[in-house]
């Protein structure tokens, strides 16, 4: 899922980690941006209305 993938990316926001944006990051990133523009509900709504759109879900 989501937290495996960004497991890379997460640990570079760590209040003591060095910096460091690695093969293993970028490969996370690249995963998560395939993930994103390829999902379907995200694919329908930019095809409809011709323009980019980024949708959250927030959990309160």
């Amino acid at each position: 899922g989501y937290a495996v993938i960004a497991r890379p990316l997460s640990t570079l926001l760590r209040k003591d980690e060095v910096f460091r944006f690695a093969e293993e990051q970028q490969l996370a990133f690249g995963q998560l941006q395939s993930a994103l523009t390829k999902a379907p509900e995200f694919n329908y709504i930019t095809q409809k209305q011709k323009q980019r759109s980024i949708l959250t879900l927030v959990s309160m």
